[in-house]
């Protein structure tokens, strides 16, 4: 017997599935999700160093100020901070849904053209903003580690954090349901929702 048998004869390594475990993957969360969030709140204090924010958007290697460029909308939370909302829709390359030939292209590039109309004609001042925190607290229950209630979500984000966090899951969340509405797979086209504002 050759130790190729011996793999193929022998039963996958397991994890073992005990406390350790499910503190060493609630680590690698959160530590992933800090990241996920750390940069923005860093860019938020540089700008805010400078004094006067001027956002710049890379499209294609070219930098522009933004106001220049479609799916920048500036806006304002409760609290009066100048915030600026950053929209932007491609056709995703690779994955579930991806193109696999030239009909399923022309259908993707048309659901990359609806998703950019309706990125376009974005109202956020149209958005209940208390309704949108309610949504977006009720997202985060779901899907953070460890399930927080929402009363520790609200000792953790309130105020402009909340306002903004709760903006982008709406935004990304109207632009899925417009493009299914109207007949086209919003997985075939990748959104990009981020913010920056004055601080």
């Amino acid at each position: 017997m050759d130790f190729d048998d011996l793999l193929t004869r022998s039963a996958p390594p397991l994890a073992a599935r005990d406390t350790a475990f499910a503190q060493a993957v609630e680590d690698v969360v959160r530590e992933t999700e800090e990241a996920a969030l750390g940069p923005r709140v860093h860019r938020r204090r540089a700008l805010a160093v400078v004094g006067t924010v001027v956002p710049i958007v890379l499209v294609g290697g070219v930098a522009a100020a933004s106001g220049v460029l479609p799916g920048i909308f500036p806006f304002s939370t409760s609290a009066g901070t100048g915030c600026r909302l950053h929209v932007s829709v491609e056709p995703r390359e690779d994955g579930r849904g991806a193109p696999d030939d030239g009909a399923e292209a022309s259908t993707q590039q048309a659901a990359v053209a609806a998703a950019r109309d309706f990125v376009n004609a974005l109202d956020l001042s149209a958005i209940d903003r208390a309704a949108a925190a309610d949504r977006w607290f009720d997202h985060m229950e779901r899907v953070s580690v460890g399930h927080p209630t929402r009363a520790e979500l609200r000792e953790e984000f309130q105020g402009d954090d909340l306002e903004v966090h709760s903006i982008l899951f709406v935004v990304d969340g109207e632009v899925h349901d417009y493009l299914d509405t109207h007949g086209y797979d919003p997985a075939s086209v990748v959104t990009t929702v981020a913010s920056e504002c004055d601080q």
